[in-house]
This record gives C-alpha cells, structure tokens and sequence, in this order.
C-alpha cells in the first residue's frame, strides 16, 4: 500500500486550478457555440427574433474565456494505492473518488507531486499525490508502480 496525506502545497493547488479554470472554459464555450450556430441558422432562416439566441451565445462566450477563478474543492487530502484502486479523499462528503489502475494514462512528475491523469470518461483532475506527504511505502514503490506511465513533466 502507498499512501499520501496532508495539505497539498501552493504550487500543486495552482496547477490544480489552472486545469479547473481549462475545464470551466470548455463547458462553456460548447454551449455557446452550439447558441451561437442555432441562433446564427435561425436569423438566417426565419426571423431577427432569434438574436435573443446568438446574444445568449455570447454571454456564454464571455464567461468561458474571461472566469475569474475557479474554486478547487476537490483538492486531496489523501490519496491511497492497494493492489489494484487508487482512491482519493479530501474535505467534505462527496470528495471520495477511486478508479482501477488500469485507467491510468499517465503520471505525470513535476519534480515535487504527481499527477495522474486517466482515460475517457474515467478523468478526475483531482488526483495529485506531493512526495513530501508520502506517509506509508515510498516514491520508489510509487514509480515503479507507474514506470511504464510516468513522465516528465516539460515546464514546471
């Protein structure tokens, strides 16, 4: 078993919201396009009144490329490994996520945590593991665990 526990660090939370503002940004400009195209097809179609739509559209727009911040709620606390489910814990109820090991596409190291991103549909942005919080195995285990899947990560 290895496992992490502890307060992840300012770095690891920034890189951690830096995805959650990507993510925010993609659910919103999909709608908006979707508007945008809808509302584009019915002004040409039928009538102006459907520039309600394409201006909805770009409100969506809007939002999606200018959020101000993105709360990370689901910042670990603890994140175990046994035998074959990595699972992950962090503050409040529904803060529990766990998947196989086999849906791991890769771990990505940047020198100070990891992050482990898996395949579709089974993504969690919310899996790092700092090795500085390492409470029980050790960063060996761990990257043996994954040697097939790790890698560098480019700009830290």
């Amino acid at each position: 078993m290895i496992e992490f526990r502890g307060k992840i660090s300012e770095d690891c939370w920034r890189y951690l919201e830096k995805i959650g503002i990507r993510v925010v940004r993609i659910a919103g400009l999909l709608p908006a396009i979707v508007l945008l195209t809808i509302g584009i097809v019915a002004i040409i179609m039928w009538s102006w009144f459907f520039v309600v739509i394409a201006l909805a559209s770009i409100v969506f727009f809007i939002v999606a490329i200018f959020p101000k911040k993105c709360n990370v709620v689901d910042a670990p606390t603890r994140v175990t490994i046994k035998k074959n489910i990595i699972e992950r814990d962090g503050v409040g109820a529904k803060n529990y996520a766990s998947r196989e090991l086999d849906a791991v596409k890769k771990v990505i190291d940047f020198g100070d945590w990891y992050y482990i991103s898996f395949y579709f549909p089974r993504k969690d942005m919310s899996f790092v593991c700092q090795k500085d919080l390492i409470v029980e195995g050790t960063i060996e285990e761990f990257e043996q665990l994954f040697a097939s899947r790790l890698v560098r990560a480019k700009n830290k």
